[in-house]
């Protein structure tokens, strides 16, 4: 677990929530040193069978992905609304966590949706055959969660998104109806993996960057 703070005596507010297969908490080394400059505390971890878990991929599913994170959420300062950041499979986490952490703002990053039946099934062959199912992620708890989200949420994909569907994203949009505000950014030549993306191409980071301070401060 890593916690970036502005300040010694200051308790994170933020909870950032990395993305399947290769990703892990490093990904989001440059927004979370933004976030702590301006006085914004993170905390972030590696789910297990991620970068310095203790924990197998085979062994690990959505619900208890879920599970870890609620741990760690307890790290948050708790006399303030949280703030969720969530890219991929971390997305559909961010939201279904809404419900219990009740955030001030969700900030999806290519976020992704799951069907219901899919939370608990341990990754793996079986979990892959749930996923290509035709319109598997239709019935996902994350378009229920997010249609009694009350904050601000902000949606930020990859206009060349090879892997999350665009009726996805327009499920998303179609069910926050109670939400305070709804923000889509699609940026231009980003693909799915849009942390990589965004540290390696001049002036997207900057961009990326620029996106999540504005809404903060809204």
């Amino acid at each position: 677990m890593t916690v970036d703070l502005p300040a010694e005596d200051t308790l994170p507010r933020v909870l950032s929530l990395h993305g399947a297969g290769p990703s892990n908490r490093a990904r989001m080394d440059y927004l979370a040193a933004h976030l702590a400059r301006l006085g914004w505390g993170t905390v972030r971890f590696d789910f297990s069978g991620h970068g310095d878990s203790s924990g197998t991929m085979s062994r690990s599913s959505i619900d208890k992905r879920m599970q870890e994170a609620l741990a760690v959420a307890t790290e948050l300062d708790r006399t303030k609304a949280p703030v969720l950041i969530g890219t991929s499979m971390g997305g559909h986490l961010a939201v279904r966590l809404s419900e219990d952490l009740r955030p001030s703002h969700l900030i999806l990053f290519c976020p992704a949706a799951y069907g219901a039946a899919t939370e608990t099934i341990t990754f793996g062959p079986a979990f892959t055959d749930a996923l290509r199912r035709p319109g598997s992620y239709h019935n996902s708890l994350a378009y229920s969660a997010i249609s009694h989200y009350a904050g601000r949420l902000t949606i930020i994909i990859g206009a060349e998104d090879e892997i999350i569907p665009g009726e996805v994203i327009d499920r998303y949009l179609a069910a926050a109806k109670r939400a305070r505000s709804v923000r889509l950014e699609r940026l231009a030549g980003a693909p799915h993996q849009i942390h990589g993306w965004a540290v390696k191409t001049p002036g997207a980071e900057r961009l990326v960057l620029s996106i999540v301070e504005d809404e903060l401060q809204r």
